[in-house]
């Protein structure tokens, strides 16, 4: 599916897998569950949902039938993913972090918008580093 996107989109979907492996390296080596729970586990949440999104507009683009009810259905699709991600990531917070149960919730939901985060990155190395 990825090779029908446009350059851009694939090096902000690379970059934002890049991102969650730096941030689990990081997170391991500096002994912080908020970097490889919290953080990679939001990271791995935007992967997801950002696959789920890329294909769900193939779908209602050039599969037309039932459109409507196709995009309701994967906006329901990938808010279920968030939450069931979300939800694992309290959970093990809860059961081997409780001290930093909060923290956790907070770097996943962070870690989830690191497709943003690479958007911005990207758009940025493109207009000042590669100039």
């Amino acid at each position: 599916m990825l090779e029908n996107l446009p350059e851009f989109i694939r090096k902000s979907y690379k970059m934002t897998a890049l991102i969650g492996i730096f941030a689990l390296v990081l997170g391991i080596m500096l002994k912080k569950e908020e970097l490889y729970i919290g953080f990679f586990g939001g990271n791995l949440i935007c992967i997801v949902n950002t696959y789920l999104l890329i294909s769900a507009a193939y779908k209602i683009t050039y599969i037309k039938e039932n459109a409507r009810y196709r995009g309701t259905v994967e906006f329901l699709k990938r808010m279920a993913v968030f939450c069931l991600g979300m939800a694992v990531v309290a959970y093990i917070s809860k059961k081997y972090f409780k001290d930093t149960l909060l923290i956790n919730i907070v770097s996943a939901g962070a870690g989830s918008l690191t497709f943003k985060f690479s958007i911005f990155i990207n758009h940025f190395i493109e207009k000042h580093i590669k100039k």
